[in-house]
C-alpha cells in the first residue's frame, strides 16, 4: 500500500470514530464492516511484509555471495561484507519499504483490537439502554 493510501485511510478512520449521541446507533451498525476492512488491510500487509522480507534476504544472499566470492576486494568473514550490504541502494529501499509495512500492520493491528472493544462498548450502550426503557 503506498504511503499516501495508508495516510488517506489513516483520516478516513478518525471520521469514522468520531462518536456522538446522534450517530452512535448509526456507526455501530457500520461497525462490523468495518472490522472486515481492517481485517483485509492486515492481512493484506502481512503478506506484503513477508514478501518483501524475502526479497530482501535474497538480495542480501546474492550480494554476500558477490562481495565474498566474485569481488576484487578480498572480504572474508562477514563483518567485513555486511556493510557493504547495508549501504547497497536497493537493499536499503527494501529495508525502508520494510519499515513502512511494518507500521502499517501495526497500525491495523491496533485498529482491529480497538474496534473489538468498541463492539464490547457498543452493546453495554444499547444494554443500558434497553434497561432504562424497561425492556431488560
Amino acid at each position: 500500500m503506498k504511503h499516501e493510501d495508508f495516510e488517506l485511510i489513516q483520516k478516513h478512520t478518525v471520521d469514522l470514530f468520531k462518536l456522538s449521541a446522534d450517530n452512535l446507533h448509526e456507526k455501530s451498525m457500520h461497525l462490523p464492516s468495518d472490522m472486515v476492512d481492517f481485517l483485509n488491510f492486515y492481512s493484506d500487509g502481512i503478506r506484503e511484509l513477508k514478501r518483501l522480507g524475502t526479497e530482501r534476504d535474497k538480495l542480501y544472499g546474492q550480494l554476500y555471495d558477490f562481495y565474498r566470492y566474485q569481488n576484487n576486494k578480498s572480504l572474508k568473514n562477514l563483518t567485513e561484507i555486511e556493510p557493504y550490504i547495508k549501504s547497497n541502494q536497493k537493499y536499503y529501499e527494501l529495508c525502508l519499504q520494510i519499515s513502512d509495512v511494518e507500521i502499517q500492520v501495526k497500525w491495523f493491528e491496533e485498529m482491529v483490537d480497538f474496534t473489538k472493544k468498541l463492539t464490547y462498548h457498543f452493546g453495554n450502550i444499547a444494554t443500558f439502554e434497553k434497561m432504562k426503557r424497561g425492556e431488560l
